[in-house]
């Protein structure tokens, strides 16, 4: 016999506020003796998560992950397969280049979350942004070489546009950890 119950729980998060998050519980009849035992299980949604650096930073390493394999895994076939031609390949190369710089950024960006210092609310928006460009960057002149379809011409400046605003996220990011440091230094003396 099963039963669904729907419930909501309030959660806690990062000390600022609560979000409701819908909690199943699901209670069945066992097959030890009418044992009943209940199990609940959490909406796995992104947006219901807690914003902290703990749930980005392995995030963003698995990001980095995907985005490093894609690259080597692109740049190896335009290299050695067919398809496209020399002004095609160049482009791979420096779209291939800058994923692998970015998926190399987005592992400093977790080390960074690692600390969970004052700043790290930049230094996620950096990651994401970073990812974004790897999608907009990276794709569409990856697309555009293969294809020649204008559509992924259009989002190679958004993609670019995307990283510079990552690095400037990223160096706000230092700052307010510069600053904070500078406030504990002070309160010391």
């Amino acid at each position: 016999m099963l039963q669904r119950n729907a419930a909501t729980r309030q959660r806690r998060m990062s000390g600022h506020e609560t979000v409701p998050i819908p909690v199943f519980a699901i209670t069945f009849q066992g097959s030890q003796g009418g044992v009943r035992r209940t199990r609940r299980k959490r909406a796995a949604m992104l947006c219901l998560l807690p914003m902290n650096a703990t749930n980005h930073r392995a995030a963003f390493i698995l990001a980095a992950g995907l985005i490093g394999a894609v690259a080597v895994s692109v740049a190896a076939s335009a290299a050695h397969g067919p398809g496209y031609d020399e002004a095609g390949r160049q482009l791979v190369d420096l779209a291939t280049r800058y994923m692998l710089l970015h998926a190399a950024a987005l592992l400093g960006v977790a080390g960074l979350l690692s600390r969970e210092e004052a700043g790290w609310r930049p230094a996620v928006t950096a990651g994401l942004l970073f990812i974004l460009g790897c999608i907009l960057f990276g794709g569409g002149m990856i697309l555009w070489a293969r294809t020649h379809i204008a559509l992924f011409d259009v989002a190679i400046p958004i993609g670019g546009t995307s990283f510079i605003l990552g690095w400037l996220a990223l160096a706000l990011s230092g700052f307010i950890s510069w600053r904070e440091a500078g406030r504990r230094q002070a309160g010391k003396s």
